[in-house]
């Protein structure tokens, strides 16, 4: 009784997305007793927060909405990011994507130190992370090189010749390699897709920077249509009203404004700010603090009184 009692407790001290689940008319693709579904709201509302890496909460919205948005208009295919790092984004992607489309994942995975001083993941750890979270990495393609050295035919090979829908960039962050990643994601790129360039914004990578808007100058291929956190989200300029539209639900989440930046209308998304109301302000508020501080001052006069019980005479 007592074994059967503390495997009761295992059961149920397991993390959610372990736990097995049963419900009416459950799905026989469900995985451990989640539906992809269910997977991906959990992990696109916090749980990524669990593997190292950059990915926020604002970016994570932007690519669902995104998928979403190409899913309705039956926009299908492989999705690709050149920097995988622990595979923080590359969870997110494979959980946007469903069979039989492929998941493509670039990166030098070399040990030691990776990005912004964090220890280096290997593709073993990133398969290994994607199983855990999406239930299954079968879909997962990865590739062990400098995405310099890659040809549009490479890269392909790798999804069965199908072009990628959404293609994130984080690999190197020198302005000659973001803009080879471009070029690279332009050839590859399907008929609507999306170009996602990271660390766009970054004031500790302003080659970035300098090379998204260089390329986007010059070639006229792509037009920025949205940016979050350090993104910048691309499209070609017939796509642009689209996807600025499909995103556009989410002003009712996060700050929104709209630019026009680089000859496109560019929406802004961030987390709404957090203000700190004056005591005075909210009644709520001020009924707290006080309540607060009562308890803090009852707690002083018992620890005066402790202290008092202990010295040889007694204060008057």
């Amino acid at each position: 009784m007592v074994a059967d009692a503390a495997r009761r407790r295992a059961r149920t001290n397991l993390p959610l997305y372990t736990r097995p689940v049963t419900t009416p008319g459950s799905s026989t693709n469900e995985v451990g007793g989640r539906t992809p579904e269910a997977r991906l709201a959990a992990y696109a509302g916090g749980r990524f927060r669990r593997v190292p890496g950059f990915l926020n909460e604002v970016s994570a919205a932007m690519l669902v909405s995104i998928a979403e948005a190409q899913r309705r208009v039956s926009i299908e295919g492989p999705v690709a990011e050149i920097g995988v790092f622990a595979g923080r984004t590359t969870t997110l992607l494979y959980l946007l994507t469903q069979a039989p489309e492929t998941v493509v994942g670039v990166d030098l995975f070399e040990a030691g130190t990776g990005a912004h001083g964090h220890p280096a993941s290997s593709e073993k750890a990133v398969h290994a992370t994607v199983r855990r979270f999406a239930g299954d990495a079968s879909r997962l393609k990865t590739l062990k090189c400098d995405s310099g050295s890659l040809d549009p035919g490479a890269l392909l090979r790798l999804s069965g010749g199908e072009h990628f829908r959404l293609f994130h960039i984080d690999g190197d962050h020198s302005g000659a390699g973001v803009q080879r990643d471009l070029v690279l994601a332009l050839a590859t790129l399907a008929a609507r897709g999306v170009v996602v360039t990271d660390d766009v914004f970054n004031p500790n990578t302003p080659e970035v920077f300098e090379a998204v808007t260089d390329f986007v100058r010059e070639t006229g291929a792509l037009v920025p249509f949205a940016t979050a956190a350090t993104k910048m989200f691309l499209c070609r300029p017939d796509d642009a009203a689209f996807y600025l539209e499909s995103v556009s639900a989410l002003g009712t989440r996060f700050d929104r404004r709209t630019w026009h930046v680089l000859g496109a209308d560019v929406s802004s998304f961030r987390q709404p700010a957090r203000i700190r109301h004056a005591p005075g302000g909210r009644p709520e508020l001020r009924g707290r603090m006080l309540r607060r501080a009562r308890r803090g001052l009852k707690a002083a006069r018992r620890r005066v009184h402790a202290v008092a019980r202990r010295l040889p005479w007694q204060p008057r």
